[in-house]
């Protein structure tokens, strides 16, 4: 039994060692905390945290749980469905129609701060009154 492992060992030590090195993927879809990630698979751990927090940010809202169920991979929350949708659409604008602009879309750009897009200027004159 011995003389079938110890071939493979120096293989393992070498896979073992590129790990460390080269470390260990971090693509959020490769990671089973982030379970149901569709649409911003291409992010790291950190900056899917950090996209997220952009989006309390952008939507005015308070906590995750605008969108987020308890179980954050459930898409049980229709805002959560809906967000992934419009994440989406700015994805298409940003690779295409803004592609060579300096200035991208993002969920500010029509929600300014609020739940709600502000799409009408006397919308916007009252949020900044709130």
């Amino acid at each position: 039994m011995l003389k079938r492992i110890l071939p493979v060992v120096p293989v393992a030590l070498i896979a073992l060692v590129a790990a460390v090195v080269l470390g260990w993927p971090s693509k959020s879809e490769g990671d089973p905390q982030f379970k149901n990630v569709q649409v911003l698979t291409d992010l790291t751990m950190d900056e899917l945290q950090d996209y997220m927090a952009e989006m309390v940010e952008h939507l005015g809202v308070k906590k995750c749980t605008f969108c987020h169920a308890q179980d954050k991979s459930s898409d049980e929350k229709e805002h959560k469905v809906i967000a992934r949708q419009f994440i989406k659409f700015t994805k298409e604008l940003n690779e295409g129609f803004f592609k060579d602009k300096e200035s991208k879309v993002t969920c500010y750009t029509c929600h300014r701060g609020q739940e709600k897009p502000i799409n009408k200027p006397e919308e916007e004159g009252k949020a900044e009154q709130k």
